[in-house]
């Protein structure tokens, strides 16, 4: 889905046209077009064009010409320490320099919890303020500026504060959110995201049946998807495929994967060597994961260090997976994939025993990190490690999102190309 909004203007109060939004199909990428003639319409196609409902948020949307691009979140500061909106202010300004997204003229959103009536006028009006007035700076026009709360909406783009908010049913009753719809956009609750989903007893108990099985004959040295003997021709060992494979039957299926696939991730999950593997399995075929791990020769791909200078490893090694995983985040991966991996890896978490949840998280925060989400690979992670705060797997991933995948950058330099 595309969004289409007028070009930037002078500042006003509440941005208002006669004119319908419309939606048209796009005959060279056959994307849905959805024409914005108000800010009521775009706040009402926001959602489904960031793909979740934020609150306490700042949404930025970045624009080439009148269509939007890709939309940046971040948490709101601290209301109650003003003297660091400056600096959050900085910290978004550097991005749109290192974009040129800045003189496209973005459109920006305020989504709050904080009422018209509790702030006695427009919510991070202060804020609000500040921001149109480094724009003003920096000599880049404001496509947009707007605030949402639970009692209200305004246009921020004047110079006198909205003491009452205008009716949240005006974006209710946009048909934008029709029209999204149709389009087959869909938006969840920002909380919601990462939200793991309820369990089955019935399905743990064959789960973890499974799962006994599994280690029992792993114990008794006989064979298994993810055991570590046995070798191909080209030294490549045997498991390599076999858990590829597992993966993607576990992906390329609808629903819920059986439990014996299930009890597989679970396993996999537990150690660097098949971990690695799944999350390779998960984004391309299993035969390129074999013909990739074939490539680097076995014995310098398998064994890496899990992170750059860590003590695990061996000499035969000059990276680590969080350097190939930073690589993997230069590509965006298609989201269809993506959302059927984190459907999988809910459904395995939820199912597994506690104990041994923590590799499945780490998958599971990255998954989520290559969307484009840190704040939720976050809150997955702090599920690890409220299990196991040791574990490796997890404080590399937490490394990762500590910074947003580098897609992300170029997805917003190529917005405003």
């Amino acid at each position: 889905m595309t969004l289409a909004f007028p070009r930037p203007v002078p500042a006003r109060a509440d941005r208002r046209s006669s004119a319908q939004p419309s939606a048209s199909v796009d005959p060279g990428t056959h994307r849905t077009i959805l024409r914005c003639n108000s800010t009521a319409d775009f706040l009402a196609a926001l959602p489904f064009l960031t793909g979740f409902r934020a609150t306490n948020s700042l949404v930025i949307v970045l624009f080439s010409g009148r269509r939007a691009g890709s939309a940046m979140r971040v948490d709101l500061p601290d209301p109650n320490a003003p003297e660091t909106f400056g600096s959050m202010l900085d910290c978004i300004v550097e991005i749109l320099h290192r974009t040129g997204a800045g003189p496209a003229g973005p459109a920006i959103v305020i989504t709050t919890n904080r009422t018209f009536s509790e702030a006695a006028g427009a919510p991070w009006w202060r804020f609000a303020r500040q921001i149109r007035l480094r724009f003003r700076r920096e000599g880049w026009p404001l496509r947009d500026l707007a605030v949402i709360a639970p009692d209200g909406w305004a246009g921020l783009l004047t110079d006198r504060m909205p003491q009452r908010g205008r009716p949240l049913a005006e974006i209710d009753a946009s048909p934008m959110t029709a029209r999204a719809t149709a389009a087959g956009a869909s938006s969840d609750s920002f909380e919601e995201l990462g939200r793991l989903p309820e369990p089955s007893a019935r399905r743990a108990a064959a789960v973890t049946a499974r799962l006994a099985e599994l280690d029992r004959r792993a114990a008794a040295g006989g064979d298994d998807a993810n055991a570590t003997a046995g070798r191909g021709t080209s030294g490549t060992p045997i498991w390599v495929g076999g858990l590829a494979r597992v993966a993607n039957a576990c992906l390329d299926g609808e629903g819920a994967p059986e439990p014996l696939l299930v009890a597989r991730l679970i396993r996999a999950s537990e150690q660097t060597d098949p971990w690695l593997v799944l999350l390779l399995a998960s984004i391309s075929r299993a035969d390129f994961v074999v013909d990739l791990v074939e490539q680097a020769a076995p014995r310098r791909f398998l064994g890496a260090p899990i992170d750059t200078g860590a003590e695990s490893g061996s000499g035969d090694h000059d990276w680590s997976i969080r350097t190939l995983l930073q690589v993997l985040a230069r590509e965006r991966i298609d989201t269809t994939r993506l959302r059927r991996l984190i459907e999988v890896l809910g459904d395995a978490t939820v199912h597994a025993p506690r104990a041994r949840r923590p590799g499945l998280f780490a998958l599971l925060a990255w998954a989520w990190w290559m969307r484009g989400m840190s704040s939720v690979a976050s809150r997955v992670l702090a599920e690890s490690q409220g299990i196991d705060a040791e574990h490796a797997l997890s404080l590399m991933v937490a490394r990762l999102v500590a910074e947003p995948p580098s897609w992300t950058l170029r997805a917003a330099v190529e917005a405003v190309s």
